[in-house]
């Protein structure tokens, strides 16, 4: 379904078909601006498609493109990328590092949560608990140990979830 600033939220894979990528994708139908040489040689195009890790356009005509490469959306943000994919009218982007469109779907839930996870808030308040006199009282310091335990399974099993591993 479109939505009123022309985007579309991705189904997902057709007939249940295994998918390479792991950020959900949300599909735009806006015009860009693909950068090669450093963008002394442009080309306009149509943004096709969006994630977080990168982008699917279609160029006007069937022409070579590779390497590093920028991108400009249609607010006048640009991306640097990689190209992993040139097939007739068709590219495939891959963001560099770091880098995640305006225009991109949020995360899912669980990646937000593991987001959370891996911030050093909880790991900062047990080590000035440890060096607080209150840690010598037994059941400070056994609920402190028990809450790192249970943290750190916490955060593997989330990893675990969001990697597949």
């Amino acid at each position: 379904m479109t939505q009123d600033d022309g985007t579309a939220e991705d189904t997902g894979p057709v007939s249940g078909a295994p998918t390479r990528r792991g950020a959900k994708r949300k599909k735009v139908y806006k015009s860009a601006r693909l950068m090669m040489q450093g963008g002394v040689s442009t080309v306009d195009c149509i943004l096709r498609d969006i994630s977080r890790s990168g982008a699917r356009l279609r160029l006007p005509t069937a022409m070579r493109v590779g390497g590093s490469v920028g991108l400009q959306l249609p607010d006048g943000e640009t991306l640097e990328a990689d190209v992993i994919r040139c097939s007739g009218l068709d590219v495939g982007l891959r963001f560099s590092k770091n880098q995640v469109p305006s225009l991109a779907p949020p995360p899912e839930l669980i990646v937000q949560i593991l987001f959370k996870l891996e911030s050093p808030w909880l790991s900062e308040v047990l080590t000035l608990l440890e060096s607080s006199p209150a840690h010598e009282e037994p059941g400070i310091r056994e609920a402190a140990e028990d809450l790192r335990e249970a943290y750190e399974r916490l955060k593997a099993a989330v990893e675990s979830h969001v990697h597949g591993v």
